[in-house]
């Protein structure tokens, strides 16, 4: 289900979609394994400035900090199509190539 498509009743659930070109899988993945890597939040902390693509959604603060000293600078696709909906208290149910 994405925003108020359902699947067709013969849809195959179980194949995969295609890997999105613009999205570096191993930039992400390196991303996650580095626990170590942190960066300084700066004092004056300006969201929509910092985190542009996150800003959109209106989250916590302390959220929004700890986004970018992890290092996740922009939602990935499947995170930008599903907050708007989880955000209106929608169910949402999302398949991505990880």
């Amino acid at each position: 289900l994405i925003g108020d498509q359902e699947a067709p009743e013969n849809a195959d659930i179980t194949e995969k979609p295609n890997a999105d070109p613009d999205v570096d899988t191993a930039k992400i993945i390196s991303d996650l394994d580095d626990d170590t890597r942190e960066e300084e939040v700066p004092e004056t902390f300006d969201s929509e400035e910092l985190l542009p693509d996150w800003h959109q959604f209106s989250l916590h603060p302390q959220l929004l900090k700890s986004l970018y000293s992890r290092g996740f600078k922009s939602p990935t696709p499947i995170q930008a199509a599903s907050l708007p909906l989880a955000l209106k208290d929608r169910d949402v149910v999302g398949i991505a190539q990880t």
